[in-house]
């Protein structure tokens, strides 16, 4: 038998993260994952997946990751059975994550605030000195931060 399952979706929430008894890190999450058939009234419903995972995998989930991230996620589900206070028998499904992708776009880096031209009182003083014209910074390519080559000029 297989139990494979690959989906693409967004997280819920913010990832949970806690620390076992052996310092193993286990996050756990729910992606919001869009059915594919459509409703009677031309709508697609959405199906939401609890889903954990262990390591570093858990840890990269927290760092990277939040409310709203899109991932696609792979691993194998799982069934827990548990009691409820009634005594009635309930069923959690739930994925393992084996593999995972950050499909949004890496953030790039704030831009620095610059200094107003405004004047100082001292300027055009003798004694001080004009600071040196910074060179101009490569830009960087968001998917791979490799530096992007400068246009030709024409």
């Amino acid at each position: 038998m297989l139990n494979n399952f690959v989906a693409v979706g967004r997280l819920v929430k913010d990832p949970e993260l806690r620390k076992a008894n052996n310092d193993t890190s286990i996050c756990n999450i729910v992606i919001a994952i869009d059915n594919s058939l459509k409703e009677a009234d031309g709508t697609r419903g959405t199906l939401f997946l609890d889903a954990r995972t262990f390591g570093d995998k858990a840890d990269n989930i927290v760092k990277y990751c939040h409310k709203g991230s899109k991932v696609a996620v792979g691993g194998s589900l799982n069934q827990r059975e548990f009691i409820r206070q009634d005594g009635s028998k309930g069923k959690v499904i739930y994925l393992v994550i084996d593999d995972v992708e950050f499909l949004d776009p890496k953030p790039q880096e704030p831009k620095t605030e610059e200094l107003p031209n405004d004047p100082l009182p001292w300027e055009g003083s003798a004694d001080v000195q004009e600071p040196a014209k910074e060179e101009a910074q490569p830009k960087f390519d968001p998917y791979t931060g490799k530096p992007l080559k400068p246009k030709a000029k024409k």
